[in-house]
């Protein structure tokens, strides 16, 4: 679903050139569930940025459904990140003048639907992230958990089958920051495509496939062990519990 060929992503900063990516190679594979990690400035965000038709690499192919972005134009790539791409960031990005349901119903808005085409779904997505109680307060009068849960809700309102994450725990304590992992966890067993990008090990690990940033480039990719296998591996760590 998502590929990309040798990208190279540069750019002039304070009359020196910065290379934020480095020839990188990576396809991923329709409903995978990727995180990619790595040290401040090692390119994460820019791969995310990227993947996602926000920005465009200095050289190199990136693809979706195997089309190259670069032969969409203004309008084509618009509307990739309008209904194609959900997106998910650590700024919350909520429109601070409108209400939750009316920040939830903004990508459909902006793309010109009736809201008889989205109304039903605006209400759905609050109550699957717990705030229809909260579908008139405004961003200010939310805690910045339940900012995140909207923001998240607004990603999926287009039903788009490839949702990207930076960092969407960052700004939020652990048990908020829990809680849209587990909105991501449920969103790819409902078959999308996830990739999260992070700095915590311990939420890249719930993904299929982590893939480790260095300096604009993959030094390698694991597979977190899940289900089954992780709970083999803390029974062998810690010991089988006793039985009474």
């Amino acid at each position: 679903m998502i590929e990309l060929r040798a990208v190279h992503r540069s750019y002039e900063a304070d009359e020196a050139r910065v290379d934020a990516v480095r020839g990188i190679d990576l396809t991923i594979d329709r409903g995978e569930f990727v995180a990619v990690i790595g040290p401040s400035g090692s390119g994460k965000s820019t791969v995310l940025n990227l993947m996602g038709a926000l920005d465009q690499p200095t050289s190199g192919e990136v693809l979706l459904n195997g089309r190259p972005l670069a032969k969409c134009n203004r309008t084509e790539l618009a509307r990739i990140r309008g209904s194609a791409v959900g997106f998910v960031f650590q700024a919350f990005n909520l429109v601070p003048g409108i209400t939750a349901a009316e920040n939830v119903a903004l990508p459909a808005v902006l793309l010109r639907k009736r809201p008889a085409e989205y109304r039903d779904e605006v209400a759905r997505l609050l109550d699957l992230v717990g705030l229809s109680a909260k579908a008139d307060r405004l961003p200010g009068q939310l805690s910045g958990g339940e900012q995140q849960r909207v923001a998240f809700a607004r990603a999926l309102v287009m039903d788009p089958p490839i949702l990207l994450a930076d960092e969407p725990t960052g700004n939020l304590d652990t048990t908020a920051g829990e809680a849209i992992i587990d909105l991501l966890e449920a969103s790819h067993n409902a078959g999308r495509t996830i990739v999260l990008v992070t700095h915590d090990m311990r939420l890249a690990s719930r993904a299929q496939r982590i893939v480790h940033l260095r300096d604009g480039e993959i030094t390698h990719i694991t597979c977190p062990p899940s289900g089954r296998d992780r709970r083999l591996e803390e029974i062998l760590e810690v010991g089988e519990p006793e039985r009474r």
